[in-house]
């Protein structure tokens, strides 16, 4: 398997998956723990572990696999553990690091289950409903019938600051799915794949839930279930842990910055920024608008300022409106935790760094911070754009993320390759500024700036005419330098990676339902790197 060999995430998240000793403060280290020892030490009295466990049984009750039937029988032996993960629940289960995030929990717990003895473990997907970044789910990006990269939106009501439980699919989503077969070449699998998404995502349907059956239509015979955190029987299990959230915010908010300074001081950045009288609760409001509660002193009040409240208020609140309550970026990992017994967490780059933040908080609740595993990340190469990579001798480290840079060094490495004279001639002038430098100086030092300076002005010089060159021969060789656009353009839709940028859609339409097989096949659950899977 190729591996593309550039940095596309940040340091805490690569300095993790190397298992640099300066990450272990942080998080358990990744390589030194084998999965087999992921034994989270449950509190003995937390009875609703067993509760919630019935509650993730009936939220699955429609799936009807062998796999699916397995795991929910799983679901009943008070031992079995929680391998879980969670998205915001884009269009059409986009982007494609979804679907990555999904496989990577199946695989883990395929892979726990075949080596752990009688312990048990089921993967879990959270749907993020509570979410409400309305503008980072209501596209998808696909590459259209002339490979060109092409992003489609949904264009109901933004409903600003409401959770995406709320939403409701309007009229436009026919139009876009028109627009989207349209957009795409007419395949063998089309008519079948249009139908399944013309009756998963059509007028009517929760936003949530239409995502949710198209997920579980895809995944459904590798047995993965959903948990929806918005039911009401969670919402009134949740009171006593967002009661303690907001009574001990003093305790809460200075171990979050202790942690977060500390991976200041220890060469990272801090994902999540520390802000002050932040509660990690969130309040919906009368127009279901969700706000965050702040506090400053012994007052509480909304980010909107439209209500100011107690203590004993914003106690009331919980108590009295738990549907109302949610979790925060913060708060939601511990409270996965204290409602299931999750023994890993199934994490992208940006989730990692910012579970960094938490081990301070994992301690307070008395909750054991789970094994936090990172999601497979890749790219899907078409066999076209695999013809390009072997036809020019493409090498994997030479892919760099925009586009003028990638053609650019092919075309310079090429050059070079074939003993490049512009190259000498760049040296010739380092290699002589010395000896012109001391023949300035011999005759008369004021010179020796203004010969410094015209030194430079040639190298510029030399430089501006090289791109010339450069350019004048990816002119000449127009189809060579179409077919390394179009690998760029596959690795990097507008500059952005794949896995950000496109919908599994445009591979289901173009290559039918084995896709899934595919991937789950062919893309390693052990390789934290960056991996190219070929078609």
């Amino acid at each position: 398997m190729d591996i593309l060999k550039i940095n596309l995430y940040n340091k805490f998240y690569y300095d993790y998956v190397n298992d640099l000793e300066s990450t272990h403060p942080f998080i358990s280290s990744l390589t030194k723990r084998p999965l087999t020892d992921i034994t989270p030490k449950f509190k003995s009295d937390r009875k609703h572990f067993k509760e919630m466990k019935t509650i993730l049984a009936e939220q699955n009750k429609d799936q009807n696999s062998e796999r699916a039937a397995l795991h929910l029988k799983y679901l009943e032996d008070p031992d079995t553990l929680i391998l879980i993960t969670g998205q915001q629940l884009g269009i059409f289960a986009s982007p494609l690091y979804t679907i990555y995030k999904l496989i990577t929990t199946i695989k883990l717990a395929e892979s726990l289950n075949s080596k752990s003895g009688n312990r048990r473990y089921v993967p879990v997907f959270w749907l993020e409903t509570e979410d409400h970044d309305f503008r980072e789910i209501n596209h998808i990006g696909i590459f259209d019938k002339n490979f060109k990269p092409e992003q489609l939106w949904y264009e109901g009501k933004d409903r600003e600051k409401a959770s995406i439980r709320f939403y409701q699919l309007e009229s436009c989503i026919e139009n876009l799915t028109d627009r989207l077969k349209n957009s795409l070449l007419q395949t063998e699998f089309s008519d079948e794949l249009f139908e399944k998404l013309r009756e998963f995502f059509k007028p009517g349907v929760g936003w949530a839930i239409a995502v949710r059956n198209f997920l579980k239509d895809l995944f459904e015979s590798y047995g993965l279930l959903f948990f929806e955190p918005g039911d009401n029987k969670i919402k009134q299990k949740s009171i006593p842990f967002f009661k303690q959230l907001l009574e001990e915010n003093d305790q809460v908010s200075a171990l979050f910055g202790q942690t977060s300074e500390q991976l200041l001081a220890s060469g990272y950045h801090s994902q999540v920024k520390v802000l002050p009288g932040q509660t990690y609760i969130h309040f919906e409001n009368e127009a279901q608008q969700r706000m965050h509660l702040f506090r400053e002193n012994n007052s509480y009040f909304l980010k909107d300022g439209s209500k100011k409240l107690t203590l004993s208020d914003a106690i009331g609140f919980i108590e009295d409106r738990p549907l109302a309550v949610s979790s925060t970026v913060i708060s939601r990992p511990l409270l996965q935790s204290w409602l299931l017994p999750v023994a890993a967490y199934v994490a992208g780059p940006g989730e990692i760094a910012y579970w960094a933040q938490l081990g301070r908080l994992f301690s307070h609740f008395e909750l054991e911070m789970p094994f936090l595993y990172p999601r497979i990340s890749a790219t899907i190469v078409e066999p076209k754009i695999k013809r390009y990579i072997s036809k020019y001798a493409i090498a994997p480290d030479k892919l760099l993320p925009r586009k003028k840079d990638f053609i650019d060094r092919y075309y310079k490495d090429l050059v070079e390759a074939k003993e490049d004279p512009f190259g000498r001639l760049q040296q010739i002038l380092k290699e002589e500024e010395g000896n012109i430098t001391s023949y300035l100086k011999s005759i008369d030092q004021t010179l020796i700036e203004t010969g410094k300076k015209t030194l430079e002005r040639m190298a510029q010089t030399l430089m501006n005419f090289e791109n010339r060159v450069l350019k004048a021969r990816k002119d000449k060789e127009s189809i060579r330098t179409d077919h390394l656009e179009q690998v760029h353009t596959a690795f990097f839709p507008e500059e952005i990676p794949q896995e950000r940028y496109l919908t599994l859609v445009y591979f289901l339409n173009k290559f039918g339902p084995e896709i899934m097989n595919h991937l789950y096949e062919n893309l390693s659950l052990d390789n934290f790197d960056h991996q190219m899977t070929y078609l």
